[in-house]
């Protein structure tokens, strides 16, 4: 006599996914409102690196192994990621990382380790000013009249412009940026920047309202977008100030930065992620700023002033 078992048999436990997160912001960033976490414990198996003094927020079912790093160098970071691609003998599925300063390490370090994702060169496109615009001019995007820094660049420039601004080509969070309008403030800052010259570069001053477009982008395509208008300068941070935005009603003002916003990132073929994309709005149309591959502070802060506003999810 045989017996036989109908039905469906039970589904195999999915095998969770290894993951190395690269972080310096602390683990309390990496959880929604209600204190989920964004690497849920049934899918991911996250290996965390972060800032020695931001250990104590990693706590969670999700967490395998956890290295803190002293200070703020990437070089640690990186020998820290490379510990925990080794750990528990699985190599990591993906590497993680979120913080402008990190995008471009995060690259290098998957092209050494063979892990999947955003490779040097294209992390360069969002992280080099100079090529960030020589990629989109070339694709037929308004961008500033910019050139890599020289005095005589600066000189061709503010002849032409009256104003320029100096900013690092690798910068992030409005640092290190200069307004130069006239000859006597381009040489101060030849001789304060002297040995470092190679690392900035310089545009004409837009003279137009700043706004930017948080987007999330699938293969090039967004598939969702937000606008806001800058109330506070980005560099207001200096006066110790607020940054704030508002959020851009409906309207043609807003189409025309959605498609501006469209337009940029189908320069990017391949790219899937979240992108921070700051343009001018000038009296000819929309201009270039600058563009990162990360979520803008105001779309990720609470406290920032930032109010939600429309959302394009053509």
């Amino acid at each position: 006599m045989t017996s036989q078992i109908t039905g469906n048999a039970p589904a195999a436990p999915q095998e969770k996914q290894p993951v190395i997160l690269l972080d310096r912001l602390g683990y309390s960033s990496y959880r929604g409102p209600d204190g989920r976490p964004f690497l849920p414990a049934d899918r991911w198996e996250v290996r965390l690196v972060t800032a020695l003094e931001r250990t104590g927020e990693a706590v969670g079912a999700e967490l395998a192994s956890v290295v803190g790093v002293p200070g703020v160098e990437p070089a640690p970071f990186a020998e820290a990621v490379r510990f925990q691609h080794r750990w528990g003998g699985r190599p990591a599925d993906r590497l993680v990382a979120v913080t402008e300063r990190f995008l471009l390490p995060a690259a290098e370090l998957r092209e050494e380790l063979g892990i999947p994702g955003q490779r040097v060169e294209q992390a360069l496109l969002f992280r080099d000013k100079v090529l960030m615009k020589e990629h989109l001019r070339d694709h037929g995007i308004a961008v500033p009249d910019f050139a890599p820094f020289s005095r005589e660049a600066a000189l061709t420039l503010l002849d032409k412009y009256r104003r320029v601004v100096v900013k690092p080509r690798l910068g992030a969070g409005s640092s290190e940026i200069h307004l130069l309008d006239d000859v006597a403030g381009l040489d101060r800052f030849v001789r304060d920047h002297a040995g470092r010259l190679a690392e900035f570069e310089v545009e004409e001053f837009v003279d137009g309202q700043l706004y930017h477009v948080d987007s999330v982008v699938r293969d090039a395509h967004v598939t969702s977008a937000v606008a806001g208008r800058y109330v506070d300068s980005t560099m207001s941070y200096r006066r110790l100030e607020p940054c704030r935005d508002v959020a851009v009603p409906d309207g043609p003002l807003l189409d025309a930065l959605l498609a501006f916003d469209r337009a940029v990132l189908a320069a990017y073929p391949g790219f899937t992620g979240v992108a921070h994309h700051e343009v001018f709005m000038s009296p000819s149309g929309p201009v270039f700023c600058e563009i990162a591959a990360r979520a803008g502070e105001a779309a990720s802060s609470p406290a920032s002033g930032h109010v939600p506003g429309p959302t394009s999810t053509k």
